[in-house]
């Protein structure tokens, strides 16, 4: 008997041995030869459902997610096959997309897509170009630091279809020297192009109407448009599109542009020594935060204060009244302290 439970120990042993080599269908040969010794019956239902498991994320790793959410269900909660089926549904919902351009993209639910950023086989591309479109829907938009840290990026072109640059997309690119952004963009998000080193010119289209913190911080080479004290970023028929920040915080006054039409966010936030403000005839849109700091300002004069509105974060939107801000000292109250998180905007 005694050389008899040896054999078996030994044939045991080999079982495992094929087991854990992955050879399931092998060990579960191996084990019902043992007719039940020790735990080899539950071993074969471990080897079964372990075989099953790797079949299901080899479909999931095919991109096969329809077949594999179909094999994880009929594996009732081994292992994280739960977790695996939600993984799937994700996947399939956000399948990714290859273009001709080397990009990742993603669909979104109302049929439009957002580009992802580069695909494994072209990470280190110098070259962003953002189709109009993909599939004959439109390419909306680029998501959160699609881009950052590309340390080869040196030239970006987004098409008109993009709406929207999100936060850090292109953050910390320190060899990106050319950005042409498409006249569709509407908003760019904080820190959109931060630190990036070698930037020296970008254009805003005329379509913006917020650009976020910090978007063009750390664009040591980035050329300015300067008046009154000002940073300006525009485009070839409006230089002074866009207030981006001041030259020196400690500044006391300033007169905005005649033709500026967007405040970044926080453009003049932390002056403390600012007391007056002139707002130009053609703003159009004041970002959030935008006097954040400024303790001493007492007169903002809007010259044109008709069809003004305040949107807080939660999206509840005040009128502003042309008589308030007609006043100078109510201006700046509403600006500093009442309105000072919210966005503005004239209709």
């Amino acid at each position: 008997k005694g050389s008899i439970n040896k054999i078996k120990e030994c044939k045991y042993n080999d079982a495992i041995a094929l087991m854990d080599a992955g050879k399931y269908t092998e060990a579960i040969a191996a084990f019902k030869v043992l007719n039940g010794y020790k735990d080899s019956i539950n071993k074969i239902e471990e080897c079964n459902s372990l075989e099953k498991y790797n079949d299901a994320i080899a479909l999931m790793d095919a991109g096969k997610y329809a077949e594999a959410i179909a094999a994880f269900e009929a594996l009732n909660g081994y292992k994280d096959s739960i977790n695996k089926i939600e993984e799937c549904n994700n996947l399939e919902k956000y399948k990714d997309y290859k273009t001709r351009n080397g990009l990742e993209l993603k669909q979104n639910d109302d049929g439009s897509y957002a580009v992802v950023g580069f695909d494994k086989e072209n990470k280190d591309r110098n070259e962003v170009m953002i189709p109009d479109a993909y599939k004959g829907k439109p390419v909306t938009s680029i998501e959160k630091r699609a881009f950052e840290k590309c340390s080869s990026l040196t030239s970006v072109t987004i098409g008109n279809g993009v709406t929207s640059i999100e936060s850090s997309t292109f953050s910390s690119c320190g060899r990106l020297t050319s950005v042409t952004i498409g006249n569709g963009v509407t908003s760019i998000g904080d820190f959109a192009f931060s630190s990036c080193s070698s930037l020296k010119s970008v254009a805003i289209p005329d379509s913006v109407t917020s650009i976020g913190r910090g978007a063009f911080s750390g664009c040591y080479q980035l050329q300015y448009t300067i008046y009154d004290k000002a940073r300006y970023l525009g485009n070839q028929k409006n230089p002074y599109y866009a207030f981006i920040s001041v030259v020196d915080r400690s500044i006391m006054s300033c007169t905005i542009a005649g033709i500026t039409k967007v405040m970044a966010d926080d453009a003049f936030s932390g002056c403390s020594r600012l007391k007056r403000v002139t707002m130009g005839k053609s703003v159009t849109s004041i970002g959030n935060e935008a006097f954040e700091g400024c303790s001493r300002l007492k007169s903002v004069t809007f010259e044109n204060p008709n069809g003004w509105v305040a949107s807080s974060i939660g999206s509840r939107v005040y009128s502003l009244s042309a008589s308030g801000l007609s006043d100078p000292a109510t201006a700046a109250r509403y600006l500093t302290d009442i309105y000072v998180s919210d966005s503005w905007e004239r209709k």
